[in-house]
């Protein structure tokens, strides 16, 4: 996921760590304020990602993917991340090794039912 490309080249972003047992997934949430944002590290067609307002949500998030099994594959790890507030922007290109062609910025859907 992003966070880890983010860590490896010094990129500023939210705190974050990955677990993929539940019992330590938990226990990292004694360190964190709320909210805090859970989601499954895989591809989980937009439905692995909970802003948990409250540690009980966060707990429910957590046990839904690493116990329950709620996104399969793609649940089998979480990211825990600090909460940020703002507005979100991906910038996507493509390249081949010589140009760089920029594409228009994706919107995430919730924002596209507006």
């Amino acid at each position: 996921m992003g966070e880890d490309f983010f860590s490896r080249y010094d990129i500023p972003s939210g705190l974050f760590a990955t677990f993929d047992h539940p019992g330590d997934a938990l226990a990292y949430l004694d360190t964190q304020e709320f909210p805090v944002v859970v989601k499954a590290d895989g591809l989980a067609a937009g439905k692995g990602v909970t802003v948990a307002r409250t540690r009980e949500q966060a707990e429910e998030a957590i046990r839904d993917s690493l116990v329950r099994g709620a996104f399969g594959d793609a649940g089998r790890r979480v990211v825990i991340e600090e909460f940020l507030q703002g507005d979100e922007l991906s910038a996507m290109a493509l390249v081949d090794g010589e140009h760089v062609y920029p594409c228009l910025p994706p919107r995430p859907q919730a924002d596209l039912r507006r």
